[in-house]
């Protein structure tokens, strides 16, 4: 009986080639370290999602928090249900302004003009030093896991390219002078395996009350004329 209102679900979204049906589930299980997760829909769950079929939101984030509601397409491939297109249907993302959304971010990979920053969800950020705005360039290094980050404030820009594809990248970048809160006590619940660490450095949940600690106890340093 399940295993029918499975497929009829399946067939039903196969139907239109250029017009699936979109189903809505939630978030069972996320795994950002390996880029792929499972959506739950019932009666079914385990639902296969890779990083790759999500839709970014309006400032690029793509990785999902365990209960988060999504609509998505269903597919079958090699066997297993697969879903497409997925999209975060979170309330609070229709409030999100791209123009004047700002977060705070650490440096972990500094390669002299450029790098990767952790962004508060814990997704990589491209960054290049053509886009900061203050003084202390000096100061940028690829954290080593043990000693203080360097931490910026920065917007998101986004450039598309041929393909029709969104590239997200940080803009308007504020080095920060450190005044405040550890890596740890800012990143919160490690989600992943890294053993050798304190905290890891591809997941982390980033309570709200933590980022407006540290967005307090964080200062600019002063900005060139």
């Amino acid at each position: 009986m399940v295993r029918n209102y499975v497929e009829t679900i399946l067939i039903d979204s196969l139907s239109a080639t250029d017009n699936r049906s979109r189903i809505e589930g939630w978030i069972e299980d996320f795994y950002p370290e390996r880029m792929y997760g499972f959506i739950r829909h019932e009666p079914r769950n385990g639902i296969f999602v890779t990083i790759s079929d999500v839709i970014p939101d309006a400032v690029g984030r793509r990785f999902l928090k365990p209960g988060t509601v999504v609509s998505f397409e269903l597919t079958e491939s090699r066997g297993r249900f697969r879903a497409l297109n997925v999209k975060d249907e979170s309330p609070e993302l229709l409030n999100i302004d791209p123009e004047n959304y700002a977060e705070t971010s650490y440096v972990e990979d500094w390669r002299g003009g450029y790098g990767f920053l952790v962004r508060p969800n814990g997704e990589r950020l491209y960054f290049h030093r053509n886009k900061i705005t203050t003084v202390g360039q000096e100061l940028l290094k690829s954290w080593d896991g043990i000693s203080e980050a360097v931490w910026v404030r920065h917007k998101i820009g986004r450039a598309v390219r041929k393909t029709g594809e969104s590239k997200f990248f940080a803009t308007e970048i504020q080095i920060l002078e450190p005044a405040g809160p550890t890596i740890e006590e800012t990143f919160l619940h490690s989600r992943c395996s890294h053993q050798k660490l304190k905290i890891c450095r591809c997941w982390k949940s980033f309570s709200s009350a933590a980022r407006d600690k540290g967005n307090e106890t964080y200062k600019r340093t002063a900005t060139t004329d």
